[in-house]
Protein backbone atom coordinates (compact mmCIF):
# COMPACT_ATOMS: atom_id res chain seq x y z
CA UNK A 1 0.00 0.00 0.00
CA UNK A 2 1.44 3.38 -0.96
CA UNK A 3 2.59 5.94 1.59
CA UNK A 4 -0.06 8.50 0.52
CA UNK A 5 -2.91 5.98 0.98
CA UNK A 6 -1.63 5.07 4.45
CA UNK A 7 -1.32 8.76 5.44
CA UNK A 8 -4.86 9.49 4.26
CA UNK A 9 -6.26 6.55 6.22
CA UNK A 10 -4.37 7.56 9.37
CA UNK A 11 -5.55 11.19 9.08
CA UNK A 12 -9.18 10.13 8.62
CA UNK A 13 -8.95 7.73 11.56
CA UNK A 14 -7.44 10.39 13.86
CA UNK A 15 -10.13 12.93 12.86
CA UNK A 16 -12.92 10.42 13.55
CA UNK A 17 -11.47 9.48 16.95
CA UNK A 18 -11.12 13.13 17.96
CA UNK A 19 -14.71 14.00 17.01
CA UNK A 20 -16.50 10.79 18.04
CA UNK A 21 -16.91 11.83 21.69
CA UNK A 22 -18.12 15.39 21.14
CA UNK A 23 -21.80 16.11 21.90
CA UNK A 24 -24.17 16.72 18.97
CA UNK A 25 -26.65 19.56 18.53
CA UNK A 26 -29.49 19.93 21.02
CA UNK A 27 -33.16 19.02 20.49
CA UNK A 28 -35.08 21.25 18.14
CA UNK A 29 -32.20 21.87 15.75
CA UNK A 30 -32.12 20.24 12.35
CA UNK A 31 -29.63 17.34 12.47
CA UNK A 32 -27.42 18.37 9.56
CA UNK A 33 -23.99 17.77 11.09
CA UNK A 34 -22.23 14.72 9.60
CA UNK A 35 -21.87 11.87 12.09
CA UNK A 36 -18.31 10.48 12.32
CA UNK A 37 -17.45 6.89 13.15
CA UNK A 38 -14.40 4.69 13.61
CA UNK A 39 -14.63 1.16 12.16
CA UNK A 40 -12.97 -2.22 12.40
CA UNK A 41 -13.98 -4.62 9.61
CA UNK A 42 -13.13 -8.23 8.82
CA UNK A 43 -13.82 -9.54 5.31
CA UNK A 44 -13.58 -13.30 4.96
CA UNK A 45 -13.53 -14.66 1.39
CA UNK A 46 -12.62 -18.03 -0.12
CA UNK A 47 -9.04 -17.02 -1.01
CA UNK A 48 -8.27 -13.78 0.82
CA UNK A 49 -9.09 -12.52 4.31
CA UNK A 50 -8.89 -8.82 5.17
CA UNK A 51 -8.73 -6.91 8.45
CA UNK A 52 -9.20 -3.16 8.08
CA UNK A 53 -9.38 -0.13 10.35
CA UNK A 54 -11.18 2.91 8.99
CA UNK A 55 -13.36 5.93 9.47
CA UNK A 56 -16.68 7.04 8.02
CA UNK A 57 -19.11 9.93 7.90
CA UNK A 58 -22.88 9.64 7.57
CA UNK A 59 -24.93 12.49 6.11
CA UNK A 60 -28.58 13.43 5.64
CA UNK A 61 -29.92 12.40 9.01
CA UNK A 62 -33.35 14.07 8.86
CA UNK A 63 -35.33 10.90 8.13
CA UNK A 64 -34.92 7.15 7.76
CA UNK A 65 -32.04 7.20 5.25
CA UNK A 66 -28.38 8.12 5.70
CA UNK A 67 -25.64 8.40 3.10
CA UNK A 68 -22.42 6.84 4.38
CA UNK A 69 -18.91 7.41 3.01
CA UNK A 70 -16.09 5.31 4.45
CA UNK A 71 -12.38 4.74 3.93
CA UNK A 72 -10.39 1.89 5.48
CA UNK A 73 -7.03 0.21 5.23
CA UNK A 74 -5.30 -2.81 6.65
CA UNK A 75 -3.97 -6.21 5.73
CA UNK A 76 -4.92 -8.92 3.26
CA UNK A 77 -3.87 -12.51 3.90
CA UNK A 78 -3.76 -15.24 1.24
CA UNK A 79 -1.92 -18.55 1.39
CA UNK A 80 0.17 -17.51 4.37
CA UNK A 81 1.28 -14.22 2.78
CA UNK A 82 0.19 -10.84 4.17
CA UNK A 83 0.00 -7.67 2.11
CA UNK A 84 -1.70 -4.27 2.26
CA UNK A 85 -5.36 -3.53 1.52
CA UNK A 86 -7.63 -0.49 1.27
CA UNK A 87 -11.34 0.15 0.74
CA UNK A 88 -13.63 3.05 -0.13
CA UNK A 89 -17.37 2.58 0.51
CA UNK A 90 -20.43 4.57 -0.45
CA UNK A 91 -23.71 3.29 0.98
CA UNK A 92 -27.26 4.14 1.99
CA UNK A 93 -28.22 3.14 5.53
CA UNK A 94 -31.95 2.69 6.30
CA UNK A 95 -32.76 2.98 10.03
CA UNK A 96 -35.92 1.30 11.33
CA UNK A 97 -35.95 3.69 14.33
CA UNK A 98 -34.34 6.94 13.16
CA UNK A 99 -35.66 9.05 16.06
CA UNK A 100 -34.25 6.89 18.88
CA UNK A 101 -37.65 5.84 20.24
CA UNK A 102 -36.12 2.58 21.49
CA UNK A 103 -32.72 2.01 23.09
CA UNK A 104 -31.47 -0.38 20.41
CA UNK A 105 -31.66 0.52 16.72
CA UNK A 106 -31.68 -1.85 13.75
CA UNK A 107 -30.73 -0.85 10.21
CA UNK A 108 -30.06 -2.24 6.76
CA UNK A 109 -27.39 -0.91 4.42
CA UNK A 110 -26.53 -1.28 0.75
CA UNK A 111 -23.94 0.32 -1.48
CA UNK A 112 -20.82 0.01 -3.57
CA UNK A 113 -17.18 -0.47 -2.64
CA UNK A 114 -13.82 -0.05 -4.29
CA UNK A 115 -11.59 -2.70 -2.72
CA UNK A 116 -7.81 -2.83 -3.15
CA UNK A 117 -5.54 -5.61 -2.08
CA UNK A 118 -1.96 -6.00 -3.24
CA UNK A 119 -2.59 -9.52 -4.55
CA UNK A 120 -5.11 -8.54 -7.27
CA UNK A 121 -5.32 -4.73 -7.31
CA UNK A 122 -8.56 -2.74 -7.36
CA UNK A 123 -12.05 -4.18 -7.90
CA UNK A 124 -15.59 -2.86 -7.61
CA UNK A 125 -18.12 -4.59 -5.35
CA UNK A 126 -21.75 -4.33 -4.32
CA UNK A 127 -22.25 -4.62 -0.56
CA UNK A 128 -25.26 -5.24 1.70
CA UNK A 129 -25.41 -5.44 5.49
CA UNK A 130 -27.68 -5.48 8.50
CA UNK A 131 -26.70 -3.85 11.75
CA UNK A 132 -27.74 -2.88 15.24
CA UNK A 133 -26.76 0.15 17.34
CA UNK A 134 -26.44 -0.07 21.11
CA UNK A 135 -27.98 2.46 23.50
CA UNK A 136 -25.89 5.66 23.59
CA UNK A 137 -23.46 6.36 26.43
CA UNK A 138 -21.28 9.47 26.82
CA UNK A 139 -22.29 10.82 23.39
CA UNK A 140 -21.19 7.58 21.68
CA UNK A 141 -22.88 4.43 20.42
CA UNK A 142 -21.52 1.08 19.23
CA UNK A 143 -22.79 -0.65 16.11
CA UNK A 144 -22.38 -4.27 15.02
CA UNK A 145 -22.79 -5.26 11.35
CA UNK A 146 -23.02 -8.46 9.33
CA UNK A 147 -22.97 -8.31 5.54
CA UNK A 148 -21.77 -9.46 2.14
CA UNK A 149 -19.45 -7.74 -0.33
CA UNK A 150 -16.06 -9.17 -1.21
CA UNK A 151 -16.86 -12.03 1.16
CA UNK A 152 -18.61 -12.16 4.50
CA UNK A 153 -18.24 -8.83 6.30
CA UNK A 154 -18.19 -8.39 10.05
CA UNK A 155 -18.03 -4.82 11.28
CA UNK A 156 -17.71 -3.00 14.58
CA UNK A 157 -18.20 0.78 14.63
CA UNK A 158 -17.99 3.47 17.29
CA UNK A 159 -20.21 6.43 16.32
CA UNK A 160 -20.96 9.79 17.77
CA UNK A 161 -24.53 9.67 19.11
CA UNK A 162 -27.18 12.28 18.42
CA UNK A 163 -29.46 13.08 21.37
CA UNK A 164 -32.75 12.51 19.50
CA UNK A 165 -31.93 10.72 16.24
CA UNK A 166 -29.58 8.09 14.87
Amino acid sequence: MSYSIRCGIVRGFVAAVLTAGLPMESRGQAPTTPVPEVRLDVLAASQTNLVQLGSALSFGSTGYGRTVLAVAGGTATRGGQTRGSARIDSAIRFHLDPYRLSKWGAYAQGGVSALYEEFDGWRALVSVAIGVETPPAAHKTWAFELGLGGGIRLGLALRRARPDSR
